[in-house]
């Protein structure tokens, strides 16, 4: 009896390792098929949640699978990390875990995209806002720049929130500084610029700035990611 329980015991390892090396050998194909689709410079982590992973993978539905991209661009947009987590994953065809063409779709999901002072800024430009922007912490920047008011050309800074509206980044100034004293409305460093959509059907949905990073949130619904 003793021995029968070792032996089960044994072929429930052996059993729990080849799931695991099923699992990630999938997941790393998965992570090469998705660079050389996408052309991104590094290669992604790809992670798909279940348990055992052979059974699902069988019926090709996931609960979860989640997706992690460094250095990337999107429009012009330079994305320091790309985070993205999808529920009720579901698989076209066994192809898109062999390496063949095949389509991930999931029910929704939701995600990061974490830029830094520097790329934001240049994205800025880039899109004909001609002001620099500093972080300051907590969902706070510090733009500065060239403003008009009163017909002539200041210089001026001011300090206010990021927000994200509509899909849109808006910068809301609390209050201009002027070196000579002249009055400038805030709207003068005001702007509004539209997000560049990483992936299809993204909606970005919140904002936050911390450690020299502006991290902006974002749900899709219906994600449906050829590969």
């Amino acid at each position: 009896m003793r021995k029968a329980a070792i032996v089960l015991v044994i072929l429930a390892i052996l059993a729990l390792g080849s799931d695991l090396v099923l699992g990630s050998v999938a997941e790393a194909r998965l992570a090469e098929v998705a660079q050389n689709r996408l052309g991104l410079t590094h290669r992604p982590t790809v992670d798909l949640e279940g348990f055992p992973f052979f059974l699902y993978a069988v019926r090709r539905r996931f609960p979860a699978a989640s997706l992690e991209v460094r250095d990337i661009r999107a429009r012009g947009l330079t994305v320091d990390r790309f985070t993205l987590e999808l529920r009720d994953v579901r698989l076209d065809s066994m192809a898109a875990l062999t390496g063949g063409e095949g389509t991930i779709t999931a029910s929704r999901g939701r995600g990061t995209v974490e830029v830094t002072q520097e790329s934001l800024g240049a994205y800025l430009e880039r899109v004909g806002v001609p002001f620099r922007i500093e972080f300051v912490g907590s969902s706070r920047v510090r733009v500065s720049g060239t403003a008009t008011a009163l017909g002539k050309d200041v210089e001026a800074s001011a300090e206010g929130e990021l927000a994200v509206t509509e899909g849109s980044l808006e910068f809301r100034p609390e209050r201009i500084q002027v070196g000579d004293g002249t009055r400038v409305p805030p709207s003068a460093l005001a702007f509004r610029v539209d997000l560049p959509e990483v992936v299809p059907r993204l909606a970005y949905d919140g904002i936050t700035v911390e450690g020299g990073r502006a991290i902006l949130a974002f749900r899709i619904r219906g994600a449906v990611v050829p590969l």
